[in-house]
């Protein structure tokens, strides 16, 4: 039986403050090596302080965040996004604190049915599996492995002071996600500045026995300072597997290919003969060797135009892109264009200067 995976998503929101807000921002990206080994983020953005646009602010933190996580493409997830908080607190925090602003980070990164989470700051993670609900204590980074139907919820710190954890068990301890959402909102709708990012992964797959949630807690170094475990039910997430992916693993390339040929032969011996063929004795035209290599040089042309012209040109409205990505690209074309330049100068400039000494002779 396949599996399928996804993640269901929510804000809820309290009364507005004139102290802080907070503001969620997720990403996914659309290239599938860039997906399959950083996975999806989600963040919570609190901003604090006398500050108006204080949602320009928190998108800003979280745009540098993304940038700077999402360009590791070596080492763990873990230690990526570790790395990516010392470098966002050095940078841009800790000058922005001078100013009298300051900033709480949630981050949480879906890689399959595996979480890693990040926190700056203030704030709290929730788990909710079956009819319990656990707060999860962490300093910096930690991880776990998740089941299906579990509820993951990043909240502000005025949402972890004044909700209790048998309210969001009440709330969210509900199969239909949107009927959770609206049992969250009655609870929090006069809190002010009590924000919660819910998301819920789903797994369609069979029952199998499964091991409880374990989230370690991992200190600077990368090493594992503490481990705490939830009682989990009887149901194991695994990686998306597609129909496609499970067939292609009982076919082989050749087999497909044996086969394609046997169905072309079968079409061509069913195919009846046409009688009184007014082209049958017209003689047969030889093909054109030039038009196929033409059509090959325009097609190849034409990708490799797209290709170096991706980076320059402004994406679609609402395609999610990478700015690092696209200034490295930039960055690689204008480097090449200058290496070119100056090979092909120093080419011309060898050969004009033989030429002229040959003159002299």
């Amino acid at each position: 039986m396949d599996k399928t995976l996804f993640n269901q998503v929510g804000e809820v929101k309290g009364a507005a403050s004139e102290l802080e807000d907070s503001f969620s921002f997720q990403f996914t990206p659309q290239n599938e090596n860039l997906k399959k080994t950083r996975g999806s983020l989600f963040t919570l953005v609190t901003v604090s302080g006398k500050v108006d646009d204080r949602y320009e602010k928190a998108k800003s933190v979280y745009q540098q965040l993304q940038s700077s996580y999402y360009a590791k493409t070596s080492g763990s997830i873990l230690h990526s996004l570790s790395e990516t908080q010392d470098h966002l607190i050095k940078e841009t925090l800790s000058k922005e604190e001078e100013q009298g602003i300051k900033y709480s980070i949630l981050s949480a990164v879906f890689w399959g049915s595996v979480l890693y989470l990040g926190k700056v700051g203030d704030g709290a993670v929730f788990v909710g599996r079956g009819d319990k609900v656990k707060r999860l204590e962490f300093s910096k980074v930690a991880s776990g492995v998740l089941e299906s139907q579990d509820t993951i919820c990043l909240a502000a710190e005025k949402f972890a002071q004044e909700v209790s954890l048998e309210d969001l068990q009440e709330a969210i301890n509900t199969e239909n996600f949107e009927k959770a959402l609206e049992n969250l909102d009655q609870k929090i709708g006069k809190i002010e500045g009590a924000v919660c990012v819910v998301v819920r992964l789903s797994v369609n797959a069979p029952l199998e026995k499964a091991e409880g949630l374990a989230i370690a807690e991992f200190n600077e170094k990368g090493e594992v300072e503490r481990e705490k475990e939830m009682e989990s039910k009887p149901e194991e997430p695994a990686v998306a597997e597609t129909q496609e992916a499970l067939e292609d693993k009982d076919t082989t390339l050749e087999e497909k290919i044996s086969q394609e040929e046997q169905q072309e032969e079968k079409i061509e011996e069913k195919a009846p003969e046409r009688e009184n063929d007014p082209f049958a004795n017209e003689p047969t035209k030889k093909p054109n060797r030039i038009t196929p290599i033409i059509a090959a040089v325009s097609l190849y042309a034409t990708r490799a135009f797209n290709y170096i012209a991706k980076p320059w040109r402004k994406p679609p409205p609402g395609e999610e892109y990478d700015p690092v990505s696209r200034r490295k690209a930039r960055i690689i074309q204008i480097v090449a264009v200058i290496i070119l330049v100056l090979f092909l100068s120093l080419f011309f400039g060898f050969f004009g200067k033989r030429s002229s000494v040959k003159e002299n002779k």
